[in-house]
């Protein structure tokens, strides 16, 4: 998606680690090494969770791409 795609631009793809964790999920730590991880699970989060439906998560990636594109072009130079 578009975040994915600013995000790498701007900090690169890979050489970070980010770990998250909640106040209301205790005991649950999620590690990343790439952007991409980060929006697999947001994706496969908001399908499991009965938000959206997984063509809407790739239609949604496939516009957020083409936002992203176009906002590198346009903006971030």
């Amino acid at each position: 998606g578009a975040a994915r795609e600013v995000l790498e631009e701007v900090y690169g793809e890979h050489g970070f680690s980010i770990t998250l964790t909640s106040p209301t999920a205790p005991g649950v730590v999620l590690n990343y090494a790439s952007w991409e991880q980060i929006t697999d699970d947001i994706d496969d989060a908001r399908v499991y969770g009965g938000i959206h439906y997984r063509f809407d998560q790739t239609a949604g990636a496939l516009q957020g791409r083409r936002v992203a594109k176009y906002i590198l072009q346009q903006n971030l130079r």
